[in-house]
């Protein structure tokens, strides 16, 4: 896994309907957009999934670590 300063913003959202698996980058991007947009105070990691999920289509439940991981580095940078 790469550490997030390294992953890029360049991945676009269009693979996701076609009901393929995201990429890593994908789902950083994609969590950053809902973070940028949530109320922090309330928002949970199972409400960022379940986002995650019906914005790309897929179940992402193999993913749970990495997207929690994702999440926590980029409170903890803000």
């Amino acid at each position: 896994m790469m550490p997030m300063q390294d992953l890029s913003g360049s991945a676009t959202h269009s693979v996701h309907s076609s009901g393929l698996y995201p990429t890593d980058d994908q789902i950083v991007d994609a969590v950053r957009r809902i973070l940028v947009n949530a109320d922090l105070s309330t928002t949970t990691k199972k409400a960022i999934r379940a986002q995650l999920a019906q914005d790309f289509n897929v179940d992402l439940s193999a993913k749970k670590e990495f997207i929690s991981k994702v999440v926590d580095q980029m409170l903890i940078g803000s």
